[in-house]
C-alpha cells in the first residue's frame, strides 16, 4: 500500500528522511496516508503497529488537504523526549510506521512499515575487522571466523530488510551491534 521512495538517516546522523507515497494512486484514490511514527526497534510490537512510545512525526491534522505522498526531515531533536529510550540515531535501528486511511470509510486504516538504520555503524563494524585482519595477518591466511560472521549477518539483514521480515532484522541487528565489541578480538588463523 505504501512505497517508501527515501528512507535513510543524513550523513550526519542529525536527521531522518522520510519520502512516502500511497502505492498505486489511480487504483486508490480515497486513501491518504493519517500519520507517520517512527519505532525504536527494541519497543516494537510484536504485530508492527507501533507501541506507545513511537514518535508521531506527521498527522493528517497538520495538513489543510489529505495527502497521498509525504516528504519530510526528521531531526534526531525528536528523539530528546526520552519516550523512545535513545537520544541519538547513532547505531540505531528505527521503524517509520506509515499508518493510511480510506476517505470512503473513516473505520478503515492500513498500516506499513519500513526500516532504517544507521549504514554508518555497519561500515564502521566491517571496517574495524578488516583493519585488524590486516594489521596482524599475512594475505594468505585462511579467513578468521569474524569476518565470515560479519559478512553473512550483514547479508543476512540486507535480505531481511528487502523481505520486509522485521522479526529477522530485529534478531540481526542485535548479534551486528554486539560485533561491535566483543568479535573483534579473533585471532588470524594463518598458517605457520
Amino acid at each position: 500500500m505504501v512505497i517508501f521512495n527515501e528512507l535513510h538517516l543524513s550523513e550526519d546522523l542529525q536527521s531522518m528522511i522520510i519520502d512516502c507515497e500511497i502505492e498505486d494512486t489511480d487504483a486508490n484514490p480515497n486513501v491518504f496516508i493519517d500519520s507517520i511514527w517512527i519505532e525504536y526497534y527494541k519497543n516494537r510490537n510484536a504485530d508492527t503497529v507501533y507501541s506507545n512510545k513511537a514518535i508521531k512525526v506527521y498527522s493528517k491534522d497538520e495538513d489543510p488537504s489529505p495527502q497521498a505522498r509525504k516528504q519530510i526531515s526528521v531531526s534526531k531533536s525528536v528523539l530528546a523526549t526520552g519516550k523512545t529510550g535513545v537520544t541519538t540515531f547513532e547505531n540505531g535501528l528505527f521503524y517509520v510506521i506509515v499508518k493510511c486511511y480510506d476517505t470512503t470509510d473513516e473505520e478503515v486504516f492500513y498500516v506499513d512499515t519500513g526500516a532504517v538504520l544507521d549504514w554508518q555503524a555497519v561500515y564502521n563494524i566491517g571496517m574495524n575487522a578488516v583493519a585488524q585482519i590486516t594489521a596482524s595477518c599475512r594475505f594468505d591466511c585462511s579467513t578468521p571466523d569474524f569476518i565470515e560472521q560479519f559478512v553473512i549477518v550483514w547479508n543476512a539483514l540486507r535480505l531481511a530488510m528487502e523481505a520486509c521480515d522485521i522479526d529477522q532484522v530485529d534478531m540481526l541487528w542485535t548479534r551486528f551491534i554486539a560485533m561491535s565489541g566483543s568479535g573483534l578480538s579473533s585471532k588470524c588463523n594463518c598458517i605457520g
